[in-house]
């Protein structure tokens, strides 16, 4: 009887199925309960997001569902999440309930979107689905994504997510009303959001217009929470969403397979063909409906593979170029040809036209020369203009600030200089070197994403205008931390130089110490290090050679030195050469360049590692007064260096003091970076365990377990960071007196980081901590003999510490005392 029938847990059974298995599992229910199968179907509908009004009696009890929800969801108006006000509903279906809101906290005026895992939505699947969509809005920074701002549980256990709002029409009604050239544009930005999505190993495997939002011409991707990338543990998952829409869906996706990037592609293909027909528009480009032909490719394999593919297409048809999908001919790209160049070509003959491959090359060298200066001429006056702003009869009593130069050179350049654009993408790849050397990392990378795009769009390799803009574009890499893809980026730089024959020049030796900050960054191994030492013997040849009485090159070079030095852990050495490049930046004026603070930041790295605690703290201080000076005191450049100093004081056992720069150092981290940035965790762990160190125990406790759960949603359960929290956390519950818990996060602590390389390293701190209060837990469990086992042994690695601390030895050394004196 339909009485008796469990409609909640039917309905999340079938939720969580693959679509392909729905029709399956109904007949099922249909036929051991035939009486409930209108119903279950109506109330899947609607939890799909398909409501529709009653057309019948039988409809009726589906549609009284849906407005009992309707209404409980109204309930949440006027409610408070947070700082947050909720002011109406937005938009509900089977994935989320989303609500604009307003802050109310006083702070800043502010509008949200709140997105609600939906009350129906019981299942641990349904839950992993919404969490899986926070996390990965969590770690996608982009102006194309809608950006997540906050996130947390309701007093009712339902989790939710704090949104910017975006107020603006779908993609396919924004692109009605606009030309195909511009719905081409937008469809690009689509594409730079799913693309970047791909680079982050999410996939996001929902893409239709009601996801694409358009708001003041800016494209925001939303919705991320079906699909993750294989590479991802939860890829399964994907297999089970119901997220996906039958007209959006690959032929693999509606047989029940997971997502993928292909299936992204596909979803592409539709939305491209869907933005470019609509009644008035006439027969689609043969160009265009064959970009959309090969997404739309049955078997995967047989699609771009990958976003890029698809946006060079796109981009190789609004320059009027081939595409690579259609079979080439000679017409076909001599038609191209002449599109591209009918202006210049408008007044000559077709006598003149079939002369063309005959011009001679003298007349060749004169339209280069030509050519070059009308380059020359169109950059002399775009930033001529740009200076004309400093003028002070022409800016009165403004202060004109580099910056703001800046902004408006990056403003006026999408908009001007069209028709030249090999000048435009000139001026772009110096204004993004300005933006790096400012420290605005994010626009830098913008940029030059830009300018290499057309330089690889319009040139053959190897090109040194392409040459260069792999090499800039890897500096941004590194810089955000993507160590791996500047490696890739910067060798394929090399290659083009050496092609070109350019690898005895300056700019190549500059090349290769740039490549070697690449090679001894981010994971670098042994034979990384390896590889920079030949580089830089390599460059300091070329140095020699070309430039030898050139102090400035000479202070980079020194710079890249000892930061190879440094990874090999001849810290000695290290320091010299960063004490005579430090020296040497200064006696040349360039002592708040960002690469002359960053080689002083590294100086006080080595005075730590050669127990020089009190030339270490003199060196951090420097290097944060300098990066304040240069990028001011809230950015997050200067959160690593306060970290250092922190440690440094820490070491010398001045714990206050480092406890009082940590706290700064966390609230900056708290603004400035995401909640699973390592940067703001590394901030915190080392915050709570000064509580610890100063008997704040009560601290440490209420900031331990978020950090722990933050820490294994960013880098895994298993991980040596992971483990160095639950060994904080263990010692914060051993000085509590709560034996158990201590005892349980210290053992599973000592299992972790025994397993990972921490544990082969020489005297290192995390294995000397976990052993050392591991023995004092089992001490306090009774557990003598084991306790005895592990003081002995926390002794011993404390001792091998590379300049270990009186402190650190005494409480290793008290530790084993209390064990021996009860043993005996």
């Amino acid at each position: 009887m339909s009485d008796d029938f469990d409609f909640d847990k039917a309905l999340d059974r079938l939720l969580d199925a693959p679509e392909s298995r729905r029709a399956g599992l109904l007949s099922q229910i249909q036929q051991d309960n035939p009486d409930v199968i209108q119903r279950l179907e109506r109330l899947l509908a609607f939890a799909v997001g398909d409501t529709r009004s009653p057309t019948s009696a039988d409809d009726t009890a589906p549609v009284l569902f849906e407005q009992m929800l309707v209404a409980q969801d109204l309930d949440r108006v006027g409610s408070e999440v947070g700082p947050y006000v909720i002011t109406s509903l937005i938009n509900r279906g089977g994935m989320g309930v989303v609500f604009r809101a307003e802050r109310n906290d006083g702070a800043y005026e502010q509008t949200v979107a709140i997105k609600f895992l939906p009350r129906f939505a019981k299942s641990s699947q349904r839950r992993a689905l919404f969490f899986n969509e926070r996390a990965n809005l969590a770690r996608l920074e982009h102006p194309n994504i809608a950006r997540i701002i906050d996130a947390g549980l309701t007093q009712d256990d339902i989790p939710y997510f704090v949104m910017e709002y975006v107020s603006g029409k779908n993609i396919q009604d924004y692109c009605i009303t606009i030309s195909v050239k511009r719905r081409l544009e937008t469809f690009k930005s689509v594409c730079d959001a799913v693309s970047y999505c791909h680079q982050s190993f999410i996939v996001h495997g929902d893409i239709k217009p009601s996801n694409i939002l358009v708001a003041d011409g800016r494209v925001r991707l939303l919705d991320f929470g079906v699909g993750k990338w294989t590479k991802d543990q939860n890829a399964e998952v994907s297999k089970a969403a119901i997220g996906f829409s039958e007209a959006f869906a690959a032929p693999e996706l509606k047989r029940g397979d997971a997502h993928s990037i292909a299936t992204d592609i596909f979803a592409l293909g539709v939305l491209l063909q869907n933005i470019l027909s609509s009644p008035s528009d006439a027969k689609l480009d043969q160009d265009l409906q064959l970009i959309i032909d090969q997404c739309l490719k049955d078997n995967p394999s047989n699609r771009f593979q990958s976003v890029e593919a698809l946006k060079r297409e796109v981009d190789a048809y609004l320059g009027d170029f081939p595409i690579t999908v259609r079979k080439a001919d000679r017409p076909y790209a001599f038609r191209k040809f002449i599109k591209r160049n009918q202006i210049a070509l408008a007044g000559v003959s077709g006598i003149f036209l079939s002369l063309v491959a005959g011009i001679s090359l003298t007349y060749w060298q004169y339209s280069e020369a030509k050519m070059e200066a009308q380059r020359a001429t169109e950059t002399s006056a775009f930033v001529k203009s740009l200076f004309d702003r400093v003028n002070p009869e022409d800016a009165g009593a403004e202060d004109v600030t580099l910056r703001q130069v800046m902004d408006e050179a990056a403003f006026r350049i999408e908009n001007e200089l069209q028709s030249s654009p090999e000048v435009r993408h000139e001026i772009m790849a110096l204004i993004a070197s300005g933006y790096y050397g400012l420290g605005d990392y994010e626009k830098s990378l913008s940029l030059r994403e830009t300018v290499l795009k057309f330089h690889q769009n319009t040139k053959r390799s190897p090109n040194l205008a392409l040459a260069r803009a792999l090499g800039d574009i890897a500096d941004d890499y590194a810089t955000a931390g993507d160590y791996d893809q500047a490696r890739e980026t910067m060798r394929e730089a090399i290659v083009q130089f050496e092609a070109l024959g350019l690898d005895d020049t300056l700019e190549f030796a500059d090349l290769l110490g740039r490549y070697t900050l690449k090679m001894t960054g981010g994971v670098g191994n042994t034979d990384d290090v390896q590889t920079a030492i030949k580089a830089l013997e390599r460059k300091g040849a070329i140095l020699e050679k070309r430039a030898p009485d050139d102090r400035y090159l000479k202070y980079i070079h020194l710079s890249h030195l000892a930061s190879t030095y440094d990874e090999l852990g001849d810290y000695e050495r290290a320091a010299q050469l960063k004490e005579e490049a430090v020296a040497l930046a200064d006696k040349i004026g360039f002592s708040l360049r960002m690469s002359a603070i960053t080689t002083l930041c590294n100086l006080g790295y080595s005075y730590d590692g050669l127990g020089r605690y009190e030339d270490a703290i003199t060196t951090h201080k420097e290097c944060i007064k300098r990066w304040t000076e240069r990028l001011g005191k809230d950015h997050p450049e200067i959160i690593p260096p306060k970290q250092n100093l922190a440690a440094a004081h820490i070491d010398l056992g001045q714990f206050r003091q480092g406890k009082a720069i940590l706290l700064e150092v966390v609230e900056n981290a708290e603004t400035q970076l995401p909640a699973n940035s390592f940067t703001r965790l590394a901030a915190e762990i080392n915050l709570a365990r000064v509580h610890v160190l100063t008997n704040d125990i009560e601290a440490a406790l209420s900031a331990l377990p978020d950090i722990l759960s933050r820490m294994e949603e960013a880098l895994g359960s298993n991980s040596a960071s992971a483990g160095r929290v639950k060994s904080v956390l263990g010692k914060a519950y051993l000085e509590n007196g709560e034996v158990d818990l201590a005892l349980f996060n210290l053992q599973e602590a000592y299992k972790i980081i025994e397993a990972s390389d921490y544990w082969r390293q020489p005297g290192s701190h995390w294995a000397s901590d976990v052993t050392v209060w591991r023995a004092q837990a089992e001490l306090a469990a009774g557990n003598i003999s084991i306790a005895l086992k592990l003081a002995n042994a926390g002794l011993e690695i404390r001792r091998a510490e590379k300049n270990v601390q009186s402190w650190r030895i005494e409480e290793a050394t008290k530790t084993l005392d209390g064990v021996v004196a009860i043993h005996d």
